[in-house]
């Protein structure tokens, strides 16, 4: 599935950044994204669940960090994919509606399908050294066009993922990305070995 070599983190960077980390040595390919914090209110729970939007191209499905759709479709407009095991543990399938707090607002958002993928196969907030627990945190992902809307972030990221070509010295590119998107809010990159999903699986 295409699971990602080098993850990066920034505020927010225009797409014209794109072609830079593009342009790397060592980098074979690069997927924007936009990934934000959520809240899912479920009545009678005084902490409700958390999770994160993560967006995914308009049409298709990312060309990094794969997705493996189990039931369901891909989403369209405003719906969502929603993580496997999240919506096994609260019951949750194909055609349900969820509300969603997302930059403070809330909605209802259609599950259009239950999904898989190895950015969360060990699905942990980011930055968080919490154990997994697939009850309290879910991943939703949604078309790009969507999150660009509920977030003001049209034009714009604050996720990057690499791939690297065959023999690319990893930290190399590593420092490569972070002088780049150093201007932007960089908040660092790391390579797949410290990755949270990845690093609990091995």
């Amino acid at each position: 599935y295409r699971f990602a070599d080098v993850f990066a983190r920034i505020e927010r960077a225009p797409e014209r950044v794109r072609p830079q980390l593009e342009a790397l040595e060592g980098v074979a390919a690069v997927a924007t994204r936009i990934v934000k914090r959520i809240r899912i209110p479920i009545e009678r729970e005084d902490q409700p669940p958390i999770g994160v939007a993560v967006s995914i191209p308009d049409r298709g499905l990312p060309a990094l960090n794969g997705i493996h759709l189990l039931r369901g479709r891909l989403p369209e407009g405003d719906e969502a994919l929603l993580i496997a095991r999240f919506a096994e543990k609260r019951g949750i399938e194909p055609g349900d509606t969820i509300p969603v707090i997302l930059e403070k607002q809330q909605r209802d958002v259609r599950i259009s399908g239950i999904a898989l993928s190895p950015e969360y196969v060990c699905a942990i907030a980011p930055g968080s050294n919490v154990t997994p627990d697939d009850e309290r945190f879910a991943v939703l992902w949604m078309r790009r066009r969507s999150l660009e809307a509920a977030t003001q972030m049209r034009g714009a990221f604050n996720d990057a993922v690499l791939g690297l070509q065959p023999g690319a010295n990893e930290q190399d590119v590593i420092d490569a990305v972070e002088r780049v998107l150093e201007p932007y809010g960089g908040k660092g990159a790391m390579g797949r070995r410290d990755q949270a999903s990845n690093a609990v699986l091995e």
